[in-house]
């Protein structure tokens, strides 16, 4: 759990968020100072993100860019998978990059294709803050349950792709409108019924729709763009407590009031509505595409892994996606 300074570091930036004085990576790192505990509640994360790693093929080489690489753990499930991959993990919370130099640094074969670094995506896309000269021509990008965090889609689509050389490979999950519907709405009711008033805001600010993606992964310059979404609905009464308890370490966040007594009494009652709960609709949108030729000074597109064949994999991974994750818990 949060200690103390956090919880209040976070309450303290709300009104700042809301009134647009505190800028994204400072946002994702309040969110998300927590390395350690966000590992010991991300098991719905890692299992999501599985699906996406299922798709690459093996023989995936060169340099991938993790994005939101967070404590680690898909992170190395990549290494993994991708055994000829040397991965370039960044993420905005210091917090979480040391958790996740602890992970990969207990295999000295899997930390030698790894490498991390504290930074806010837009930034190192950019330059800026970074001593990092190889920030451009990736020969792929890997996101998983990070970009809808960043508030700002289109801005984050066109840096992936600047970032990404021609002919590479673009492969990203992330939430679509209307995920997690319930919970937030309990969140919103319990912020009002424990006296604290309207919720200052909803989040994560980049939910989208299938076709909003599919429209801004055209306009970014992306070719061969497929988007699935993976919408179930959860109803077993050890998956919907599960789920609510990653919820509260994560998405419930922004919610938190300043004061100890005001944030027991908020979680006591979003705890109270999400033990009546008997179901919550989950929407992932998971998404590839390449980079063609920009006929720029990047050079013409060089022949890769495409996107339509980790597409025809990541479709027979969705297939099977629903008997998993409607299993009941301890399966």
């Amino acid at each position: 759990m949060l200690g103390e300074p956090r919880l209040e570091e976070i309450s303290t930036s709300i009104s700042q968020m809301v009134m647009g004085d505190i800028d994204t990576a400072t946002e994702a790192r309040l969110l998300f100072g927590d390395g350690p505990g966000y590992f010991d509640f991300s098991t719905t994360q890692r299992l999501q993100g599985r699906f996406l790693v299922g798709a690459l093929p093996n023989d995936l080489a060169g340099r991938v860019l993790d994005v939101g690489c967070g404590s680690g753990n898909v992170t190395l499930e990549l290494l993994h998978h991708c055994a000829r991959a040397n991965v370039l993990g960044i993420d905005v919370s210091p917090s979480m990059i040391e958790r996740a130099e602890r992970l990969l640094g207990r295999d000295p074969a899997i930390a030698l294709r790894a490498s991390l670094q504290s930074v806010d995506f837009l930034r190192f896309a950019s330059g800026i803050d970074t001593g990092n000269p190889d920030r451009r021509n990736f020969d792929a990008i890997f996101s998983t349950s990070a970009l809808h965090w960043l508030g700002a889609p289109r801005q984050t689509y066109a840096a992936l792709h600047r970032v990404l050389r021609p002919g590479g490979l673009l492969a990203v999950h992330q939430g679509a409108t209307g995920c997690y519907a319930e919970l937030h709405e309990i969140a919103q009711k319990a912020h009002v019924e424990a006296g604290l008033g309207d919720a200052p805001l909803r989040y994560p600010p980049g939910y989208l729709s299938a076709e909003e993606l599919v429209a801004i992964l055209d306009d970014a310059g992306f070719v061969a763009a497929q988007v699935h979404e993976l919408d179930y609905t959860l109803t077993g009464r050890g998956q919907l407590d599960a789920l609510a308890h990653d919820f509260a370490h994560a998405g419930l966040l922004p919610y938190l009031p300043e004061t100890e007594r005001s944030r027991t009494a908020f979680r006591e009652r979003f705890f109270d509505a999400a033990d009546a709960l008997t179901s919550v609709r989950v929407r992932r949108l998971y998404a590839v595409a390449e980079r063609g030729s920009s006929g720029s000074d990047d050079g013409p597109a060089r022949p890769g892994v495409r996107a339509d064949q980790v597409g025809r994999a990541l479709a027979e991974q969705l297939d099977g996606a629903h008997a998993e994750l409607t299993a009941p818990a301890g399966r």
